[in-house]
């Protein structure tokens, strides 16, 4: 029960993080509007690089605080919420990719950044519990 609701949390926060950064993105930066007739591909060489990094920068901020928030829950299994988190957002992004014509360079790094982040994500909070845990050791008397 803990890690299911941990992996949910998990998912849903990141989930949330990335709309509040995709509005974020539509305030600072306009999107060319949908014209019928012309295909998505040449819809999306005008738009500004800033906004795919922008986009990138999201997607690791989010999995990150996600996959924080889900350890905070769930202690022991902590290795596998990772994996389950960043898997579904790696698939998440690859059917998204084969929905929306975006440059390539922009998919590689989206669907490779999901794995990297939580073991950055992991090592964070492992180094972080170490050391709580030698500053907050129990004298035994």
């Amino acid at each position: 029960m803990k890690r299911t609701l941990a992996i949910l949390t998990g998912i849903i926060t990141t989930m949330g993080i990335l709309v509040v950064f995709a509005l974020a993105t539509e305030l600072l930066f306009t999107l060319p509007k949908m014209i019928d007739g012309v295909e998505p591909s040449e819809i999306w060489k005008n738009i500004p690089i800033a906004t795919l990094i922008l986009r990138l920068l999201s997607a690791t901020v989010s999995v990150f605080i996600g996959t924080i928030l889900s350890a905070k829950i769930d202690r022991k299994n902590i290795k596998i919420n990772f994996i389950i988190i960043s898997s579904v957002f790696t698939l998440f992004a690859t059917i998204n990719f084969l929905g929306i014509k975006e440059p390539i360079w922009f998919w590689i790094i989206m669907i490779m950044t999901f794995y990297p982040v939580t073991f950055i994500a992991y090592k964070f909070l492992q180094r972080k519990l170490l050391n709580t845990s030698q500053t907050y050791k129990p004298i035994n008397e």
